[in-house]
């Protein structure tokens, strides 16, 4: 059987490949199978800088959103899975805070989708939203703000395809599909590159495919195409990821260029950054470039798993005080002699 890769840790080289002026003599050592690089159910938190363009070549006009977002990472290798909890924070749209009334209604239901967690394979495949019931409950909340706040059938036909949407735990799942920041965040970078690639190239690479979605396609456009990562560390202590695609469906092209940086320690994302363009002949109709950046100013926060299991304990220790106040001494051993 063909062997796969999976990045683990970097390493350091000795030699001096002497590989440009980008990257360094340090190498990133890889390992067998779905291995993912960070600790066993410790958690990892940073925060991003998000902003996605986009253009309309047929309607000559630019849009942008930008973003911040928290997001917390924990692997649990026996169970085979990954889990994030993502917030989103400080929306801007075209660089000024929320001003019309879609602009304002759609800021306000997020408000009920976040914090989201969501469960993924060690792939970063989508299996499922962990706190899908949490978010059913914020949403009551909020729904009845809305009704209060805003009358007419537009707003009611706003809160009921809002609702919808987010009523199915599989139909919230898939909706993420068709954003750019879910897309590029859970695309699968760190396993199953190709062993045979190492002894003659200075990268790794398998294929690989990103359905993309582009604002006015009913679905996300389909790129197939080739992701590298280089063996070696840049300068800035970063292993090096990209992916280039294209379609071809004259008169119609699409490209698709994305690189991720990953932090050369821990190999948790730093940045991406992607650019997709879409030609009618020589005619560009649609484009979008998305940046994601770790926010150096708001520090990685990292607990050990000997940590979390402390948090987990005083909570549900909190969680026995807060039953167990109201009874008196006797109703409390009562309880303890039927556990």
């Amino acid at each position: 059987m063909e062997k796969k890769l999976s990045i683990v840790e970097p390493q350091k080289e000795e030699q001096d490949l002497g590989y440009g002026q980008l990257y360094s003599d340090q190498y990133a050592r890889h390992a067998k199978a779905y291995r993912v690089p960070f600790y066993e159910g410790h958690l990892f938190t940073r925060t991003y800088g998000v902003a996605i363009e986009m253009y309309d070549g047929q309607k000559d006009k630019k849009s942008q959103v930008q973003f911040e977002a928290e997001i917390t990472m924990r692997k649990f290798l026996e169970e085979g899975c990954l889990e994030y909890k993502i917030k989103k924070n400080h929306i801007f749209i075209n660089k000024r805070t929320p001003k019309t009334l879609v602009e304002k209604l759609s800021v306000k239901t997020l408000e009920a989708l976040y914090p989201l967690e969501i469960q993924t394979t060690l792939k970063n495949e989508l299996q499922q939203i962990i706190n899908h019931e949490e978010i059913l409950e914020r949403w009551q909340k909020i729904k009845m703000q809305l009704q209060k706040e805003y009358i007419g059938k537009a707003i009611t036909q706003y809160i009921n395809a809002f609702e919808t949407k987010i009523s199915n735990n599989y139909i919230l799942l898939q909706s993420l599909k068709h954003e750019v920041f879910y897309t590029l965040l859970f695309h699968d970078i760190y396993a199953h590159y190709d062993i045979s690639s190492q002894k003659v190239n200075t990268t790794l690479q398998k294929e690989a495919i990103i359905a993309f979605p582009v604002l006015g396609f009913k679905s996300p456009l389909l790129f197939k195409g080739i992701q590298k990562i280089n063996k070696y560390k840049t300068y800035y202590n970063t292993a090096n990821s990209y992916f280039n695609a294209q379609i071809d469906n004259k008169p119609i092209t699409a490209k698709l260029n994305v690189e991720y940086d990953l932090d050369g320690t821990s190999f948790l994302l730093e940045n991406i950054i992607a650019k997709c363009h879409i030609k009618h002949n020589s005619t560009i109709i649609k484009t979008v470039n998305a940046s994601i950046f770790h926010l150096k100013e708001k520090p990685t926060i990292l607990k050990s798993l000997e940590e979390m299991q402390d948090d987990i304990n005083r909570r549900e220790n909190a969680k026995k005080d807060e039953e167990n106040k109201d009874l008196t001494l006797k109703q409390r051993f009562t309880k303890w002699l039927n556990i």
